[in-house]
């Protein structure tokens, strides 16, 4: 129910986007980026994604359970195919998880990989928001950009407090213990244990610190490379102080994978510094975009892992 709601505000969001921009100026827009751009693009995407894999691969080697790059480039594919078509209760971060075990890594040091890679990540990002939110106040004028990202990280903080503080760990421990929730118990208690083995290895964290900056730097030349294509004759500048803010804002878990959300952002932001509405948003979708080639990818590359029976095997499981 929660995800069909998600999936309802996204499309919501997008229509009266839409609605309130001329649609046939949109689709002139769109029309101005030739395919040979989008390919380049999605190439540029692809290498991106392979950045992350290689934190993620970083997180399970501290972990000592080391997996071959190209088969976690394999997994984070199909994790985009989950994301973006399959809208259930799995996805794409527990579709990884699952085909973790499935290649023999204990469910808590997957699980632990998995949250402290989208943590170390979330956290770079929401960093780099706030940075740009204050380097370019007076272009914003706009403060419920500022409550956004501090409530973002105002969680983040606070979830990192859980999984890492063996204290705060211990209180939320109690708490279940006092609500006789015996069986979650354990299976919180085993989960921290395995997160907190990443406080021995800060060079791990380290670097993967470094990659999830290197993939922002990727995400925010892309989204300067498509306004190259739609004519919006912007400076660099500006796409390093919104894009930040942008990917953050739309983490907002509101709608599905940030969509509306992520577009009206774009829109308000880059209509500040003299953008058209119409390329605003087709900006915002051009990036969409490069979402949807790999996990088009993934979904082949599940089908082709028995990904039917796998598929069952989930809803069983979760219905147990």
């Amino acid at each position: 129910m929660a995800v069909l709601l998600k999936v309802a505000v996204g499309l919501v969001l997008l229509v009266l986007l839409l609605y309130k921009v001329d649609f046939h100026q949109f689709k002139e827009r769109m029309k101005q980026v030739p395919l040979q751009s989008y390919l380049l693009g999605l190439f540029i995407y692809t290498g991106g994604m392979a950045v992350r894999t290689l934190r993620w691969k970083i997180l399970l080697g501290a972990t000592e359970n080391p997996i071959g790059l190209g088969k976690l480039i394999r997994l984070q594919f199909i994790g985009t195919f989950f994301n973006q078509f399959l809208p259930s209760s799995v996805g794409g971060d527990g579709a990884r998880v699952y085909f973790l075990c499935r290649h023999s890594v204990p469910w808590e040091r997957g699980v632990g990989s998995v949250l402290v890679e989208r943590i170390v990540g979330m956290l770079m990002l929401v960093l780099l928001g706030i940075v740009a939110a204050i380097a370019g106040y007076r272009l914003y004028q706009n403060n419920w950009i500022y409550l956004v990202l501090t409530a973002l990280l105002c969680t983040l903080i606070g979830g990192i407090l859980v999984l890492f503080s063996v204290r705060t760990a211990g209180l939320l421990l109690s708490i279940l213990s006092w609500l006789r929730l015996t069986k979650l118990r354990e299976i919180t208690d085993q989960l921290l244990r395995s997160i907190r083995i990443y406080r021995a290895h800060p060079g791990a964290l380290a670097n993967v610190t470094l990659l999830s900056f290197a993939f922002q730097l990727i995400v925010i030349w892309l989204f300067y490379y498509f306004s190259l294509q739609l004519n919006m004759d912007l400076s660099i500048w500006y796409f390093v102080l919104f894009i930040p803010i942008v990917m953050s804002v739309s983490q907002i878990p509101l709608s599905l994978n940030g969509t509306g959300i992520r577009e009206w952002t774009c829109t308000l932001l880059f209509t500040h510094v003299g953008a058209g509405e119409p390329q605003a948003v087709a900006l915002a979708v051009c990036y969409w975009l490069l979402q949807v080639g790999p996990a088009i990818l993934g979904g082949i590359l599940f089908g082709l892992t028995s990904g039917v029976n796998i598929l069952d095997d989930m809803r069983r499981a979760k219905e147990a």
